[in-house]
């Protein structure tokens, strides 16, 4: 159970960096870097899997990259 919810987190932390684009650009950077950062620190201190979590940020920030194109192109599907 913890797992999936750790899971859902990583994915939900790179969706909701991905989205920051509308705040400010420099945002999904910084999130970026800080969460790879953590993910390394993490491995080096706790010899864990680091990398299986980087692939559920990346999949959350890559869902989110695809509903800010969808919004940018104002697809039918996102249309109010």
């Amino acid at each position: 159970m913890k797992s999936i919810v750790f899971s859902f987190l990583h994915f939900l932390s790179g969706f909701i960096t991905s989205i920051s684009v509308f705040i400010s650009p420099v945002l999904p950077v910084l999130g970026f870097l800080g969460f790879v950062l953590y993910e390394i620190w993490e491995s080096i201190r706790l010899g864990d899997t680091g990398y299986l979590e980087l692939r559920e940020y990346m999949a959350g920030f890559y869902v989110g990259v695809l509903v800010c194109l969808a919004l940018y192109l104002r697809l039918p599907f996102f249309i109010p």
